[in-house]
């Protein structure tokens, strides 16, 4: 029986499945994200353990979705490669090669966010719709556009959560970027709001200011995308995107600051159903690594 690997390789853990499509999973695991040696090993060992305990499986492929940066050329002697990342330990870690190596089948790669915003256009949210812009908002920002079934990118991986986004008037908070400060990721991250309140994002009161406060960061984000890429459909994912109301709060605020202009049924009587939260579940990075491995052999043949 042919079946597809995938790895969500996550800054806070590993998750593998192993399937007989993106809807047919046969089998999940789970661990923490370590150092490079120990996780990767431990990864291998997982698929190898498997296909020894179920000889009638024939791995055709593996999808990786992975957090990053982390070189997509390519062309690129680096490529697979983990770049300069704030995850001690991982930078230059040959992801894609080690993987490659000891499983010997094809592997394919996209960023963490690439591969969430890829399960949605395909199963979820953006079912039928020609394009997808995801957000992931947790430990930190990312983004990712998916325009007729393809993640499109320029020489790098876009970095959606290092936008920057005009500082709501009486907001005092530096920012929390150690790159920028006050980026989007350094203002409306889950860390940037606990820096910020001095309560984490789950803990905050439901009528706390700060959830405002993100809406507002959050809202001009989204805004400068419909204007930039003007896609059919926003999906808002990620932890923080938990709070109840967080994304009727950032509808309002979209709706209400693009003041009518050059603004489309979707942004206007149909907000709700446009800017929206996810459907895939917390393993949609990992079914968009199913859905990688997948079109990557169809497109060998």
């Amino acid at each position: 029986m042919k079946v597809y690997g995938s790895i969500e390789a996550g800054g806070t853990k590993i998750v593998c499945l192993i399937a007989k499509s993106s809807t047919k999973i046969l089998d999940q695991w789970v661990i923490q994200t370590e150092m490079p040696e120990m996780t990767l090993n431990a990864t291998v060992a997982y698929f190898k353990g498997m296909l020894l305990q179920h000889p009638e499986w024939q791995l055709q492929s593996i999808g990786i979705a992975s957090f990053g940066p982390i070189d997509l050329t390519l062309t690129s002697k680096t490529y697979g490669f983990i770049q300069q990342t704030p995850k001690p330990g991982w930078a230059g870690t040959d992801l894609v090669g080690f993987i490659q190596r000891e499983m010997g089948v094809p592997v394919y790669l996209d960023t963490d966010v690439g591969g969430a915003a890829l399960a949605e256009y395909t199963l979820g949210a953006g079912k039928e719709k020609n394009s997808l812009i995801y957000l992931t908002i947790g430990t930190g920002i990312g983004g990712a556009y998916i325009h007729y079934g393809k993640n499109i990118y320029g020489i790098h991986h876009a970095e959606y959560g290092h936008m920057k986004v005009p500082r709501i008037p009486d907001d005092a908070y530096r920012g929390g970027c150690p790159f920028h400060d006050d980026c989007l990721e350094g203002m409306a991250s889950g860390p940037a709001m606990l820096k910020r309140w001095g309560i984490p994002a789950d803990q905050l009161p439901m009528d706390h200011p700060g959830w405002d406060y993100e809406a507002a960061y959050l809202g001009q984000a989204v805004i400068n995308l419909i204007y930039t890429l003007s896609p059919e459909i926003i999906v808002l994912g990620g932890g923080v995107m938990n709070h109840a109301g967080l994304i009727d709060k950032v509808q309002d605020f979209v709706h209400a600051n693009m003041n009518a202009y050059c603004q489309p049924a979707a942004y206007r009587t149909e907000i709700r159903s446009t800017i929206v939260l996810p459907q895939c579940g917390n393993i949609a990075g990992a079914i968009g690594g199913l859905i990688l491995a997948e079109n990557g052999l169809k497109a060998k043949k």
